[in-house]
């Protein structure tokens, strides 16, 4: 006991820990052929105190060994030099150790905490604020360190106070992360950028359903929630516009707003007008009462062919002519140029205008089989006696709907009770009339499975219903995801207590402070 008293531990109970502790800080440091020749020196002094011999050097030895040693081992040390009361340490590393083990210790004057140069990993820092239940205090110097190492519990912590924000970007700087952590850090900070399989591992359901509706997956999104309202709109469901407002954020209403105002006027900011995944929802709460201008621009070409093909469809062949008529000297695409021509000589042909019929078909591509069926139509039509032509409308368009339309028979029954609320009765006798020859036409055209009798419009139905995009102008912004750690204090800080004891090895003596020359 009298020679252990000289390497600064004092009483029975003191030396079985201290030789534990070199016991296990040999193996911990192995005294390999690289081995510098400080830490042989050092293995050496804490073999001769092991074999009986304490020497006030041991203190020194243990400290160049500790410098070797894994930081959890360090931890471990600091840990049993405090429980053995050993006075290994300077006075102000024993008031910092204390303050770091035993929770009854009073914090810390500013002035004896370490300094940002000897608490590297903030941990020392990070402590203190935990104790004191003040995370608000740590500097943002200490913070750009701290996001580094801290457990996740605190982070999140951090990030529910608005210290950590997506500016420090944790999920890159952290070696001990696993990518799930990494995933769940930037869906906490940085939502947007998360990456679809990144939102499915961490089971993130209203990001998955975020890039589904991006990708138009309709199968993925939930029936009646917010991304399926979204896609119902995108398709042309003005309907839909009431109950989607009530799912959007602040923003995104704002915006929904300006899309039904413009439609009182048809005049819409340049940047929706440019936006197509906006066309058909505008088309759809537009309804013009004068023929559009289709030299406007693009969507309001779009929307004079919707127009007139919607005139045609309610029989009102004059005013599509004059919607036509629009499309002369404005230049347009190949596609929509070839509805134009197609549809303007179905109108004339409804004049029994053949002449202008096969002018009109003669610039219908030769590569475009429903055209050169129509233009055969009209040139068979052109041979054939007066009193020997069928009806020179399609049935389909008869009854408002577009060519081959696989619900024509519920189309023709609402329209024959429609019929019967007309005051006039030769109004009604004639419509009925009208609906019965459509309706034998296609019975007689399926039976002999052969519609070659019909004027084709329009040829391409993606023309007039281009393919819906996200609407993703109005599409909320995705919120972070919600926190799912709990901050329990005492495992917090054990484990930055651990990443903060290492801090102390600055403040290691080279003797005791305390040795007892005297016995």
């Amino acid at each position: 006991m009298r020679a252990w008293r000289r390497a600064g531990v004092f009483g029975a109970e003191a030396v079985q820990r201290v030789e534990r502790l070199l016991t296990d800080l040999l193996k911990a440091v192995p005294g390999d052929s690289d081995a510098d020749a400080t830490v042989a020196a050092a293995r050496v002094v804490v073999r001769t105190n092991l074999e009986g011999e304490p020497t006030p050097q041991l203190v020194g030895a243990v400290h160049a060994l500790l410098c070797e040693a894994s930081p959890e081992h360090v931890a471990q040390t600091l840990l049993a030099i405090h429980a053995a009361h050993l006075p290994w340490l300077s006075p102000l590393g024993t008031q910092r150790l204390e303050a770091l083990v035993d929770p009854s210790c009073p914090p810390l004057a500013v002035a004896v905490r370490p300094s940002l140069s000897e608490d590297p990993a903030g941990a020392f820092a990070l402590h203190a604020a935990l104790c004191s239940g003040d995370l608000g205090e740590l500097s943002d110097r200490t913070m750009q360190r701290i996001v580094h190492w801290a457990p996740l519990a605190v982070l999140d912590e951090l990030i529910d106070l608005g210290r950590v924000t997506a500016a420090y970007a944790p999920w890159r700087y952290r070696p001990d992360a696993d990518d799930d952590e990494r995933a769940y850090l930037r869906a906490r900070l940085e939502p947007e950028a998360v990456e679809e399989m990144q939102a499915r591992a961490l089971g993130w359901r209203e990001a998955v359903e975020h890039h589904a509706f991006l990708a138009g997956r309709v199968e993925e999104l939930t029936p009646g929630g917010c991304y399926d309202l979204l896609r119902r709109a995108g398709e042309g469901d003005s309907a839909v516009l009431d109950e989607l407002e009530a799912n959007l954020t602040r923003d995104a209403v704002l915006e929904l707003r300006a899309v039904k105002g413009g439609a009182l006027s048809g005049n819409w900011p340049t940047r929706m007008l440019q936006d197509r995944s906006l066309w058909r929802l505008l088309a759809a709460l537009w309804e013009p009462s004068v023929p559009i201008n289709p030299a406007r621009g693009p969507f309001y070409a779009y929307r004079a062919l919707c127009y007139a093909h919607t005139l045609i469809l309610r029989r009102d062949f004059t005013k599509a002519a004059a919607q036509l008529e629009r499309f002369q000297d404005v230049e347009v695409a190949a596609e929509m140029k070839r509805e134009i021509n197609t549809m303007h000589a179905y109108v004339a042909l409804q004049g029994d205008d053949l002449g202008r019929c096969v002018e009109l078909l003669a610039s219908v591509g030769e590569d475009f089989p429903a055209g050169r069926a129509n233009r055969d139509l009209i040139l068979a039509r052109v041979s054939t006696l007066r009193n020997e032509r069928q009806h020179p409308s399609n049935p389909y368009l008869e009854l408002g709907l577009p060519h081959y339309h696989p619900d024509w028979k519920s189309r023709y029954r609402e329209l024959r009770r429609a019929s019967r609320r007309l005051a006039d009765e030769s109004a009604e006798r004639a419509e009925v009339a009208r609906l019965n020859r459509a309706m034998k036409r296609i019975e007689e055209a399926t039976r002999a499975d052969d519609w070659s009798g019909f004027f084709v419009l329009p040829l391409d139905p993606g023309v007039l219903t281009p393919s819906a995009a996200p609407l993703a102008v109005l599409a909320p912004v995705l919120p972070p995801l919600v926190r799912r750690t709990a901050l329990d204090d005492a495992d917090a800080l054990r484990t930055v207590r651990d990443r903060a004891l290492p801090g102390l090895l600055d403040t290691f003596l080279a003797a005791p402070r305390r040795p007892d020359h005297q016995i």
